[in-house]
């Protein structure tokens, strides 16, 4: 028989209350939180650096050289890692009339990318003008091996200086 005190022994557990979260959404929340704040930074590094890009080509286009050189030579500073500020550094002192500076900074940015055939490319496109055939024939030769498969116009870009750079040094 039950007796009125029976159900208030000592022995019994306290009541468990049970979680409606796992102790690891804490941890999982935190490190999706940081790739998301990773992942914007990012979005807005190369937005800023597109932009710039962006603005400076603009400016090629339009025909302001000096501002557009401006432009380059601040995201260079700002962007040193990156190769496209340099080769619009290197533009811009051609567009300029300063061919012979222009190559030689490409010289420089051959020696810190050996591998981007964009370089190489420029520096040939650059040696043309000045009449130097033999070296832009090599440069042009240099870009179309260091191309990819897929990059069909840098590797069209290539061959077609290296036909213009051999009909010249034919003359």
């Amino acid at each position: 028989k039950r007796q009125v005190g029976d159900d208030e022994s000592p022995r019994r557990a306290a009541p468990r209350r049970r979680r409606l979260v796992s102790p690891l959404i804490r941890p999982i929340l935190s490190i999706n939180l940081l790739a998301l704040v990773l992942l914007g930074g990012g979005l807005l590094y190369l937005d800023d650096y597109r932009k710039g890009l962006i603005e400076a080509r603009a400016r090629f286009g339009s025909g302001n050289f000096a501002a557009a050189q401006a432009l380059m030579v601040s995201l260079n500073l700002r962007y040193p890692s990156e190769v496209e500020p340099k080769l619009g550094v290197a533009e811009g002192l051609a567009s300029q009339g300063n061919v012979t500076e222009a190559i030689a900074r490409l010289d420089a940015v051959v020696g810190e990318h050996p591998d981007d055939p964009r370089v190489v490319l420029a520096r040939g496109r650059y040696r043309l003008l000045q009449g130097q055939y033999e070296p832009a024939i090599a440069d042009f030769a240099a870009a179309r091996a260091k191309q990819s498969s897929g990059d069909v116009a840098s590797s069209a870009v290539a061959l077609a200086g290296l036909v213009e750079a051999n009909l010249a040094l034919q003359r």
